[in-house]
């Protein structure tokens, strides 16, 4: 992730997608706990960075969700269906 931050490319106005729909297993509960603090991390550099995450089972969804009362600014949010989330990052669903 940090790559793409450093990319002259990027653009603070661009969007996270994290598309785990192909992954059968939940993240473990450390990994949501490191990404929740990596994002709010970059949100005292990138504020208006949006991330959305896109899960394939109901457990993932689960833990998703808790990841996202974890970030502190509500720049997160979980999905089980892809162009949600693509709207949500683009800024079309609220």
């Amino acid at each position: 992730m940090d790559n793409i931050f450093a990319d002259p490319r990027f653009q603070p106005t661009f969007g996270i997608l994290i598309d785990r729909r192909g992954v059968s297993f939940p993240p473990p509960h450390d990994y949501i706990v490191q990404m929740a603090r990596y994002i709010d991390a970059k949100a005292e550099r990138f504020s208006s960075l949006r991330w959305a995450i896109v899960t394939g089972s109901m457990s993932s969804y689960g833990l998703g969700l808790i990841a996202e009362k974890m970030v502190c600014n509500k720049v997160l949010r979980t999905f089980l269906i892809f162009n949600e989330a693509i709207g949500w990052l683009a800024g079309e669903i609220v």
